[in-house]
């Protein structure tokens, strides 16, 4: 019995080591769905991702057909992890537009339900504002740092529709290697920190790694601390 027990440990350790997929010169890492925290699995429709100011970095995936947001603690992409499923009473599903200065962001409703903040003070607990001068708005413009110009013509579905996307692997330029297919790409985001690129596809997120990035920006913050 022990002997099986052994076996089957070490399968399922095989199985888990291989879910991870690495180029060739091992310049990149990929993190499937399956090999991220529980709230990363489930299918959303845009990300946002903050820097707290204290050396930690979230994640914040907007899962409408849940109605929640689920915050993740990218800060170490080798280690994401959960933070918080947070409830939000939003009208339908919506994308991140922009920051508004301090802890305020821009959202944008897709079915033209017009715009709304959300409020990030509690970086754990980000919090829906409705204001009555963005409920008009269908699409949104920056005029300067603290300025928006806001028209009503509805939106094409193309600006929101899902796009396929290959990760490829050109270590070797003569034969470039297909290493993962991410189907359905609602948001991709890139963390120029370290070097890491969010994609928010059909499956859930896929984690993109720089392993090299990802050790120069640790390595210069503890310089720094």
């Amino acid at each position: 019995m022990k002997q099986v027990c052994m076996i089957l440990a070490c399968l399922l350790s095989c199985s888990l080591a291989s879910a991870e997929i690495t180029s060739r010169s091992k310049d990149i890492v990929i993190e499937q769905p399956s090999d991220l925290p529980e709230a990363a699995q489930t299918v959303g429709q845009a990300m946002e991702i903050r820097s707290l100011g204290n050396g930690s970095t979230y994640l914040y995936i907007e899962q409408q057909t849940l109605g929640r947001i689920a915050v993740l603690d990218v800060t170490d992409p080798a280690h994401i992890k959960n933070v918080a499923i947070v409830k939000i009473e939003a009208p339908g599903k919506y994308d991140f537009v922009r920051s508004l200065g301090g802890a305020t962001e821009l959202i944008s409703f897709r079915e033209d339900n017009g715009a709304a903040i959300l409020d990030f003070r509690n970086p754990k607990a980000p919090t829906l504002i409705h204001a009555n001068a963005l409920q008009q708005a269908t699409r949104i413009e920056s005029i300067g740092d603290t300025g928006l110009l806001l028209n009503n013509v509805p939106r094409l579905n193309a600006d929101t529709l899902p796009h396929d996307y290959q990760v490829i692997d050109c270590s070797d330029s003569r034969a470039p290697q297909v290493l993962l297919k991410v189907a359905g790409v609602e948001k991709r985001l890139t963390n120029p920190d370290t070097g890491t690129t969010f994609l928010l596809g059909s499956d859930g997120l896929v984690v993109i790694r720089q392993p090299k990035i990802e050790e120069a920006y640790h390595t210069q913050e503890s310089a720094t601390n």
